[in-house]
C-alpha cells in the first residue's frame, strides 16, 4: 500500500497536498505539533476541482460577464457577493479589467478523537467566495488548512501541564497565524 501511494503521489504530483507537521512553541515555552497543509496547493486544488469547472457552482454578480464589478446598489441580500464587505473588498483590490475577487471563507470545528472526548482536534477548513451557496454546501468544495490539537482537555494525569484559558487563546491565535499567513502570498494577478 505504501509503495502504491508513493507511486500515485509522484505520478499525479500530489506531494504538495500532503500535510506537514510543524512544531510550534506555545506561550508556556513547551513545543506543540501543528498539522499544516500548503495553502497555495489547497487553493489550486479547489480552482482545478470539478466543483470549479461546473458553471452552475460559480457565484458572480453578473453571470453573463464574470469580469464585471458588483452592482453599486443592492436591492436585496442573497449571497456573499451582495454584501457591503464584498463590494468594499472588490473596490479596494480589483483595479484591473480582468481582476476577479476570490475571497477565503473559513471555519473551525472540534473533532473528538477518543471515546471520552478528552482528546480532540480543531480542523480549519476553507472554501472560495467564487462558489455559490449550493456549491459551498458540498463537502468537495472545502479544503483543510490544518489542525489545531486541543491541548486544554487532557487526561487527569496531565492536568498539571494544562494550559490556562489565556495561554490557550494565545496558542490558537499563533496556530491561526501559521495557517493564514501563507494565504497572503496567494494573490494571483491574471
Amino acid at each position: 500500500r505504501k509503495l502504491a501511494l508513493q507511486f500515485l503521489m509522484k505520478r499525479f504530483k500530489l506531494a504538495s497536498l500532503m500535510p506537514q507537521v510543524r512544531t510550534k512553541i506555545g506561550t508556556d515555552l513547551r513545543s506543540y505539533p501543528c498539522v499544516v497543509h500548503d495553502a497555495r496547493a489547497m487553493i489550486e486544488s479547489l480552482l482545478y476541482s470539478a466543483v470549479a469547472q461546473d458553471d452552475r457552482n460559480l457565484l458572480f454578480p453578473n453571470p453573463d460577464n464574470p469580469l464585471s464589478p458588483p452592482p453599486a446598489v443592492i436591492t436585496h441580500l442573497a449571497d456573499i457577493d451582495t454584501g457591503r464587505v464584498y463590494r468594499r473588498a472588490y473596490m479596494e483590490t480589483c483595479s484591473l479589467p480582468n481582476d476577479i475577487l476570490c475571497g477565503i471563507i473559513a471555519y473551525i470545528d472540534k473533532l473528538a478523537i477518543d471515546k471520552h472526548g478528552h482528546l480532540s482536534l480543531e480542523p480549519i477548513y476553507f472554501t472560495l467566495s467564487i462558489f455559490n451557496r449550493a456549491a459551498r454546501n458540498k463537502p468537495e468544495a472545502w479544503r483543510p488548512l490544518g489542525y489545531i490539537p486541543n491541548l486544554h482537555l487532557m487526561s487527569a494525569a496531565k492536568v498539571k501541564h494544562c494550559m490556562s484559558t489565556c495561554d490557550r487563546s494565545n496558542y490558537i491565535t499563533i496556530a491561526l497565524l501559521i495557517f493564514l499567513i501563507p494565504l497572503l502570498g496567494c494573490r494571483i494577478r491574471g
